[in-house]
């Protein structure tokens, strides 16, 4: 389980805290953040920008209306956040030996928790079973076979999970070149129709001068016909 969880690790700590994800934001670069740490960034570096350059590779990104707050959340990255620390978390519970002081029994005296309940997600012991814990409406195992288990479980997820962060990269790949794509087609469309606004403008300047001419031309020819 530690190697499986070393080799995950990176892709779920944030570069800025050094921690698990909380809340991550996506730039427009594909890097995500903690959105606390993102907010104390900005805040205590571009305040009042209208952009937040990447702490990483220095790209910058447009902030929404509500700024870090508005940005993308990484869902699918937190799920996986979730789901690792979950089967860590269960993994680490039941891989304890019931000679450690914190393996007895707060409820039986003298017990020690031998067993897993899978049901309550919980070490019992031998006495849980036959008072709190009994079957058929719950369902434990030895708390050896619990770790093992669990072991098995991150192992076997760890593909699962570096295959979802490929998905997810490249769909934010596609997704950061769309946009891309649209800012673009938005600059050009606005450059036309200012394009066209001026030739309209002088057009209607040309002719403007030229009408005015006229008027007077006329007005001379007839003050001297007069």
């Amino acid at each position: 389980m530690a190697t499986a969880l070393k080799n995950i690790g990176p892709h779920l700590e944030c570069i800025i805290c050094a921690d698990k994800y909380k809340q991550p934001k996506v730039l427009d670069c594909m890097h995500s953040f903690c959105q606390k740490c993102l907010e104390q960034y900005y805040t205590s570096r571009y305040a009042g920008q209208q952009t937040i350059p990447c702490p990483v590779c220095r790209r910058e990104t447009v902030l929404p209306e509500t700024c870090i707050e508005g940005l993308k959340t990484n869902f699918h990255l937190m799920g996986i956040v979730e789901e690792v620390s979950l089967q860590a978390q269960v993994a680490s519970s039941v891989k304890k030996t019931p000679e450690e002081d914190e393996s007895k029994c707060q409820k039986h005296r003298g017990e020690l928790k031998w067993f897993y309940c899978e049901t309550c997600e919980e070490l019992i012991c031998r006495a849980c079973t036959v008072v709190d814990h009994r079957e058929p409406k719950h369902h434990y195992i030895d708390s050896r076979e619990a770790s093992r288990k669990y072991k098995q479980s991150l192992k076997d997820m760890l593909p699962n999970v570096t295959t979802g962060i490929k998905i997810l990269q490249k769909a934010l790949a596609t997704s950061s070149q769309a946009k891309q794509k649209f800012t673009q087609n938005v600059t050009k469309t606005v450059k036309a129709v200012k394009n066209k606004a001026d030739k309209m403008r002088a057009e209607i300047t040309t002719q403007e001068t030229k009408m005015i001419a006229e008027i007077k031309q006329l007005y001379q020819d007839r003050n001297r016909t007069y």
